[in-house]
């Protein structure tokens, strides 16, 4: 089976535009991002995560939890429109934003349409490979219990990750 996989990081830009990803080691079909970012407001702990996907530029989505210490609320945004959009209050300044260019010959590159001042790491899962399949979207759930039949992925999947 030709499958390839590469799990790594990289550093995101502090200033908009494109930024180009390189040293995967092959042509992605799918990327997944996430990150997870700690700080002190208003002297309670608050917590951030992020996870991103693309599997082309009309295929894409990032989701934001954030959570705070002082009352134990989380609250979540999606946001189809992008593969990166990692949520910060006002007070700690922009919150990053980019979406999806292309996939390349040794990675992938996204477009920053908001940069934050400070440095941050992002992780990714690079999947590529003559014998994958894959596909990044989105669905409603039902409002009521029972199965849910999710179509238009295109091909009949082995494995689905939510």
């Amino acid at each position: 089976m030709a499958a390839s996989f590469k799990v790594g990081s990289f550093t995101l830009n502090t200033t908009t535009g494109n930024q180009a990803i390189t040293g995967v080691g092959f042509q992605p079909k799918a990327i997944i991002l996430w990150t997870m970012r700690e700080f002190l407001f208003g002297g309670n702990q608050e917590y951030e995560y992020f996870i991103g996907a693309a599997t082309g530029t009309a295929n894409r989505w990032a989701m934001i939890t954030s959570q705070n210490n002082y009352n134990d609320t989380a609250m979540s945004q999606s946001d189809i429109a992008n593969v990166l959009h990692i949520e910060t209050s006002s007070v700690q300044g922009n919150k990053p934003v980019a979406d999806f260019v292309s996939f390349d010959a040794d990675g992938f590159t996204i477009n920053l349409s908001i940069a934050e001042a400070v440095s941050r790491t992002i992780f990714y899962t690079a999947i590529g490979g003559a014998d994958i399949s894959i596909q990044a979207g989105n669905f409603n759930s039902n409002t009521a219990t029972g199965n849910q039949a999710v179509t238009g992925v295109g091909f009949q999947p082995k494995t689905v990750l939510f």
